[in-house]
């Protein structure tokens, strides 16, 4: 997929390995202790007569983020979107030139975005990353860390009544909100309404997983209704 072979490996030890190309343009970097995978090439310089040629379409990603996957070895049904409700996300940056009274636009690539999912829950802050595809469908760069992870211990979960309770108690963390917001006083919240709870597992950069529970909320603070994102612990304490 980099169009590199063994000719081009230039280092290679016990927990890494380093391809780079002939004129030194393209490295790849493989990762064997902390599962990490990095690839890309020197940022095409396009302009408005010089544009981008054979960019896959939209439509197309699908089929290319699945073959991706397949060839690195990573099942379709341990990814996940980043928005809970996909199995990729696809973006494409879009630059725009303007010439006399003409615009033109150009797509240099096409983005792949996905996080790792283990039994159907999402990590997040760890595990995923993706790809980006230029011009006649190359691989222009790769981003993925993928931990080589077992199955450890158990853990009992809390209840719904608990979890409630952990709310009232600040047990809870409230997420990132954004800017035009400001602060929440929380004591004087009137009340909040739990609108959806996804269950999640957080890695960080550590092989562990720790599960909590994103909890979608709308909080009236008295003066306004404002969606805001809650974590939550999910494990109980009480009974390990």
């Amino acid at each position: 997929m980099c169009s590199l072979s063994e000719k081009d490996k230039k280092q290679q030890g016990a927990n890494a390995i380093v391809f780079q190309s002939s004129t030194g343009a393209r490295k790849l970097f493989v990762s064997l202790a902390s599962g990490a995978i990095h690839y890309e090439i020197p940022e095409p310089q396009y302009g408005p007569n010089k544009l981008a040629e054979g960019v896959p379409e939209m439509n197309q990603l699908p089929k290319l983020a699945t073959n991706f996957l397949r060839q690195i070895g990573i099942p379709i049904s341990d990814v996940t979107g980043y928005f809970g409700t996909d199995t990729f996300n696809f973006s494409e940056p879009l630059t725009m030139y303007y010439v006399g009274d003409t615009t033109i636009t150009n797509i240099g690539f096409r983005s792949v975005k996905f996080r790792r999912s283990v039994d159907g829950i999402p990590v997040v802050g760890g595990d995923g990353g993706g790809f980006d595809v230029g011009e006649h469908g190359n691989i222009i760069k790769i981003d993925i860390v993928w931990h080589n992870l077992e199955p450890g211990e158990s853990y009992p979960t809390v209840p719904q009544g608990t979890i409630m309770g952990f709310l009232r108690q600040g047990k809870a963390f409230q997420g990132l909100l954004p800017m035009s917001i400001g602060e929440i006083d929380w004591k004087t919240v009137k009340s909040i309404t739990v609108k959806k709870a996804l269950p999640c597992y957080f890695s960080g950069n550590s092989n562990r997983l720790i599960p909590f529970l994103v909890l979608f909320t709308t909080v009236d603070d008295g003066h306004e209704s404002l969606d805001v994102q809650i974590e939550c612990p999910v494990i109980d304490e009480a009974k390990l």
